[in-house]
């Protein structure tokens, strides 16, 4: 099994964290950043540390050589996204996953949950799952239309 961290993007709707521009994945909560919180999930869930991939981005603001050797220091397995401006996650998906032929768990590099939902995921039934939060029918940003357990639309 195979772990890939999409963490390409540009943080648009951010803005500053303590006036310097970040991404996502670095911000720090309790002394720890998002993407270090998930190696250490990904690691005490039974997934060595050298089938992690964290695909970072090259291009934005967010993407200076100190926050992109940030992540580097954090793991040795970094792919660059060299597109990451005009391309969308299925491109940083696609730069990952073009040489493997195991199966993986991909995760967003901004997302915050709890290590029982990792290994929920890793032990489910299914071929294939996504998972999303629970929200309502009205919400703008819902992506996944779920029915009975089934994806409906995305």
């Amino acid at each position: 099994m195979k772990a890939i961290i999409l963490a390409a993007g540009v943080g648009k709707r951010l803005g500053k964290i303590a006036g310097k521009k970040i991404p996502k994945c670095l911000i720090e909560i309790g002394g720890k950043t998002i993407v270090e919180r998930q190696i250490e999930m990904l690691k005490a869930s039974d997934i060595h540390l050298e089938d992690i991939i964290i695909v970072i981005g090259d291009k934005g603001d967010v993407w200076t050589e100190h926050n992109k050797n940030k992540i580097k220091n954090l793991h040795k397995n970094v792919i660059i996204n060299d597109k990451n401006l005009e391309k969308n996650q299925s491109y940083s998906l696609w730069l990952a996953v073009k040489d493997l032929d195991s199966s993986i768990i991909c995760l967003d590099g901004d997302t915050i949950f709890k290590k029982k939902v990792l290994d929920l995921s890793l032990k489910s039934k299914y071929n294939s799952a996504i998972l999303t939060r629970k929200g309502e029918q009205w919400e703008k940003r819902r992506r996944v239309l779920v029915e009975d357990n089934k994806v409906i639309k995305i």
